[in-house]
């Protein structure tokens, strides 16, 4: 489905501060180092082994893990452990037939984890067999609240045809998480269906956040959906609202996502030029900023219409 450029760049923001706050390599190389001089001393022990290759599978080391794993199955060769990393290993060489074989060998030796079930999740997702993925899917989200596999199912059930599951599988998963990524998916699809009022009572709780960026984004997304709506002066409020906080963050971040969000502020306000100077300000420092130009081609296009 099409997306709006608002929400896009919104996402766009989430995704970064998630990837911010991942965990940096350097303790993975140093817990290496640590296990190493443990293996060199005790080469046989199952239980350092396992670590090891579950370490290099972190560390993105898939084939110095299966070499791990091969020792380790020699030494233990019932141990459902080794087929479960086995499965992490073969998955990111992308030979997946193998690592869905893995799983199944790990899950008739009495291991099924969280972990192992999103994983052959996303392994029938990848190799494009759709029905059993949507099974897979649902009964890793029984066990597991996988964002990602939320998404994911709810992408499959659109290639499908089948847009209300796709929906109602989102409105479970952000009823579980409370996740604003799932939040912005489900008010985009309901406006999406013209159900614009639904739209607008699922922004509420994002309304309530402390002030910022963000809450500004929040309150363009409303004064776009309160002005879809036809109700004009509770949209001003909005684009009023949010104009007053972005030209506050302008003067002390004047970063090009933030000029571009003022821009429609003053847009919505029919500010025109105002927001075209913004747009300009935006596109000069973030010439591919998303949004932005097609924000400037629709001042261009009100400026040329009141000329």
């Amino acid at each position: 489905m099409r997306h709006s450029a608002l929400l896009l760049a919104t996402t766009c923001s989430l995704a970064l501060l998630v990837s911010s706050s991942a965990r940096a390599d350097a303790p993975v190389e140093e817990e290496l180092v640590e296990i190493d001089a443990q293996l060199a001393a005790h080469p046989h022990d199952l239980l350092l082994l396992l670590t090891h290759a579950d370490l290099y599978l972190e560390a993105g080391e898939p084939l110095r893990s299966l070499e791990d794993l091969a020792l380790a199955s020699a030494l233990a060769p019932r141990d459902p452990h080794v087929p479960a990393l086995r499965a992490e290993a073969l998955a990111a060489l992308d030979r997946l037939d193998e690592a869905l074989v893995e799983i199944t060998r790990a899950a008739r030796l009495g291991l099924t984890t969280p972990r192992l079930l999103v994983l052959r999740a996303r392994l029938l997702t990848r190799a494009d067999r759709r029905e059993e993925a949507l099974v897979a899917w649902d009964d890793a989200l029984s066990v597991a609240d996988d964002l990602d596999g939320y998404l994911t199912r709810s992408a499959l059930l659109d290639q499908l045809g089948r847009a209300d599951a796709a929906l109602a599988g989102l409105e479970e998963g952000l009823g579980i998480t409370g996740s604003t990524v799932l939040r912005l998916e489900v008010i985009e699809r309901r406006a999406a269906r013209g159900e614009i009022e639904r739209a607008i009572d699922l922004l509420a709780p994002l309304l309530a956040t402390r002030a910022g960026a963000m809450r500004a984004r929040w309150w363009l997304m409303r004064a776009e959906l309160l002005t879809r709506a036809g109700r004009d002066a509770e949209a001003r409020a909005d684009y009023e609202a949010a104009r007053s906080e972005l030209t506050a963050i302008a003067r002390r971040r004047p970063s090009a996502a933030v000029r571009l969000d003022l821009a429609r502020a003053l847009f919505g306000l029919h500010r025109v030029d105002e927001a075209a100077v913004e747009t300009r300000r935006a596109l000069a420092s973030s010439p591919g900023l998303a949004g932005a130009r097609e924000l400037a081609a629709r001042i261009a296009r009100a400026q040329g219409g009141a000329r």
